[in-house]
């Protein structure tokens, strides 16, 4: 299947998901529409019995009230995510302050729209989650929040550029970073399919790079866009070390092999899979090439199935030797 049709597969899908999420919202809404008419109605005729009608006065309306609240509900929100959503998603991630810390990822929140709004849906459905309290206004805001982010990924999926990492690196990061998220939310949902659309639109861009194509290169330290390059620089390696991962351990669920050119990426040397998920470069390429040979088994004869069996234990040991040797995690 064409690079084309998975994005269209993926735009389909998440036209459907907006409909529904759009549904649900609207019968959510109108039960809490009338809910609220019936007790306006029971309270104007409670005041009419209590007092004349030409006594009858309106309270002050607090102008403004619900969109202060709704963004101090947001602000909420992306804290909330940051100290306690995103320690469960990393839980061996290791921050650099020296080089700005999470500063890029805060950026990334502030800027864009899709990834702002997928981490509120994390945010908000870890809270309805864990809450004693279930309210149609909490799930009333939680698919909200999923239909935002939904929308705006569709919108990025359609524009989007595969040469964007060259030209406009906030913007390549803003299509995998929103994807990225969504997956995540649907694996928090405890989905076993839905996340595989998502997966599928980022690899149907990015499966032909190779880590050449990535400009991991800090600007000179005298730039006045220094800070802005090395954020964005520690973002895309933290990205794609996630989508590695996701590609090399997808194969458990779906029986296919790693789609990724995992090697390359890894072998370069610019992205550390041990400072996001607490895994060595050499483990994950072990675990890529396992994957890649269970997927290709039923198609080989027992024979060469033993040759690459046992090339497979050589490299492995090989690269465990090298590595212990002199530190290096490059497997080959």
């Amino acid at each position: 299947m064409s690079n084309d049709q998975l994005l269209q597969e993926e735009l389909l899908r998440i036209k459907s998901a907006v409909k529904q999420n759009f549904r649900r919202v609207k019968t959510i809404q109108n039960r809490q529409l009338a809910r609220w008419t019936a007790q306006a109605a029971q309270t104007s005729r409670a005041k009419a019995t209590c007092r004349p009608g030409n006594e009858m006065t309106q309270s002050p309306v607090k102008v403004g009230s619900s969109t202060t609240n709704t963004i101090f509900r947001e602000a909420q929100y992306l804290v909330h995510y940051l100290d306690y959503i995103f320690p469960i998603q990393y839980a061996f991630y290791v921050d650099a302050p020296d080089q700005g810390g999470r500063g890029w990822l805060f950026f990334l929140l502030e800027r864009n729209a899709p990834l702002r709004n997928a981490a509120l849906t994390l945010s908000a459905f870890h809270q309805h989650t864990f809450s004693p309290y279930h309210t149609e206004k909490q799930e009333d805001e939680l698919l909200q929040y999923h239909t935002k982010a939904l929308q705006e990924l569709r919108h990025v999926v359609r524009h989007r550029d595969v040469g964007a990492s060259a030209d406009n690196i906030e913007e390549w990061l803003k299509f995998l970073a929103g994807g990225m998220f969504l997956i995540s939310f649907e694996v928090f949902q405890g989905g076993t399919n839905n996340w595989q659309a998502h997966f599928n639109a980022l690899v149907s861009v990015i499966q032909n790079l190779t880590s050449s194509d990535f400009d991991f290169d800090a600007s000179d330290p005298s730039s006045p866009d220094f800070d802005f390059q090395r954020g964005m620089n520690t973002a895309q390696k933290f990205i794609l070390s996630n989508l590695v991962w996701i590609d090399i351990l997808a194969p458990l669920a779906t029986g296919a092999a790693p789609r990724l050119p995992y090697r390359d990426w890894l072998n370069a040397g610019n992205i550390d899979m041990s400072r996001v998920m607490g895994c060595s470069n050499l483990i994950m390429i072990a675990i890529g090439d396992m994957m890649t040979l269970d997927s290709n088994a039923l198609t080989m004869d027992s024979g060469t199935l033993q040759i690459a069996i046992d090339d497979l234990e050589k490299c492995m040991h090989d690269g465990i030797g090298a590595a212990l040797d002199d530190g290096s995690t490059v497997y080959t």
